[in-house]
């Protein structure tokens, strides 16, 4: 019996195996909008469409808001980390989400842009010639435990363009195929999932995210091998009881 059932799992941890990946689309995916004193005021923007490379720490995700889709969110997945702790540890790990931003003069106004570690923004005003005014630094400091990821985001939402946002994830649950479902969590308090926004226009206001990771090279288990599975473990049923 145990030889048996060893053996089924080991079968079934090689479909699991084979369906590991780094790449993943984003599918059923909600993005919610909280106030500076939590209070849920915009529901579900519905998805257009998403990707995230792991490996790479790239990817994007879009939103927009029904019925009439006249509020469009664009979003550049610009860092992501990932707890990478013992199971079961109960350890946390210290992160941190910073970028720069800067202000030119275009002309008689000032205008800004945004430069983290692994995204530029501000390609186009420095091509252009524009004359640097002042730069300024920021910082998410957060932590993440066992099951959780992080998503340093720059999001276009209307006519704001780079906005600096965080998002701490957590896995709620992965199944056989390596899908993974995930939510935002309430990574600084207040009471609303999300991380609060730091810098205008949406200060203290948080964005929260929940949906599906479809693993780009998964592998769905067939339904021959779950038929094999049932018809050993009847069989094994049956041996014991001769």
């Amino acid at each position: 019996m145990k030889k048996n059932i060893l053996l089924l799992s080991m079968m079934l941890q090689s479909y699991s195996l084979q369906s590991s990946a780094s790449s993943y689309t984003m599918e059923n995916a909600a993005l919610d909008l909280y106030d500076s004193e939590g209070t849920h005021f915009i529901l579900n923007y519905e998805m257009l469409g998403g990707a995230i490379d792991f490996d790479n720490q790239t990817g994007f995700f879009d939103f927009a808001r029904p019925p009439s889709h006249n509020i469009t969110v664009y979003t550049d997945i610009v860092e992501i980390d990932q707890w990478g702790g013992v199971s079961g540890s109960g350890d946390t790990e210290s992160h941190d989400f910073t970028w720069t931003t800067n202000r030119y003069w275009a002309g008689t106004e000032l205008v800004s842009c945004n430069i983290s570690l692994g995204y530029n923004g501000c390609i186009d005003e420095n091509e252009s010639g524009l004359l640097l005014f002042d730069q300024e630094n920021y910082s998410y400091d957060f932590t993440l435990s066992e099951g959780q990821f992080s998503l340093g985001l720059f999001m276009d939402w209307s006519t704001n363009e780079d906005i600096p946002t965080l998002n701490i994830l957590q896995s709620t649950h992965v199944d056989i195929n390596g899908v993974i479902t995930f939510e935002s969590v309430d990574s600084d308090n207040d009471g609303a999932p999300g991380h609060q926004m730091l810098t205008a226009p949406f200060v203290n206001q948080t964005v929260a995210l929940s949906g599906v990771l479809v693993p780009v090279s998964a592998v769905p288990v067939p339904a021959s091998l779950w038929l094999f599975v049932s018809g050993l473990l009847g069989l094994v049923g049956f041996v014991r009881k001769t």
